[in-house]
């Protein structure tokens, strides 16, 4: 049976010294440290959603600057395109002009050297037949 005596006591003290000793040394800095290591790892978690999310918003940014400039690229390439085109009916315009005011000028040349020489050959054509015929008849005309 159980006997109630002095070493029940002491034990019980010893117990109570023994609880409260390593209450200070061991169990009081466990839970710290265990609290402190709950605490960090809610932060971390907190951080890392929070990364997470600036990620997220990051590489939407960067999505919408790359079709922006996209949309932009494709704009100034069609603009450049029609600027090319429109630069190219021009000058294909100014060149036609300038043909064809080129041959007009030639063709008034040509009329004109040819008038000259219609001028020119009238007087001599007339003398020309008059030798040519007078070599063939072997008679003046």
């Amino acid at each position: 049976m159980i006997r109630i005596d002095f070493t029940l006591i002491l034990t019980v003290i010893n117990f109570a010294i023994l609880y409260f000793v390593l209450r200070k040394i061991l169990f009081i800095p466990v839970l710290e440290f265990i609290s402190k290591r709950e605490q960090r790892i809610v932060r971390n978690n907190e951080e890392s959603i929070d990364m997470q999310n600036e990620a997220e918003k990051l590489e939407n940014e960067y999505l919408l600057k790359v079709r922006k400039g996209k949309r932009e690229s494709a704009k100034l390439i069609e603009q450049a395109k029609q600027e090319a085109w429109s630069k190219r009916k021009k000058d294909t315009f100014l060149v036609q002009e300038a043909n064809q005011k080129k041959l007009v000028e030639v063709k008034l040349k040509l009329d004109e050297q040819s008038d000259k020489a219609r001028e020119l050959f009238k007087g001599k054509v007339s003398s020309v037949a008059s030798s040519v015929s007078e070599k063939i008849l072997g008679r003046a005309v």
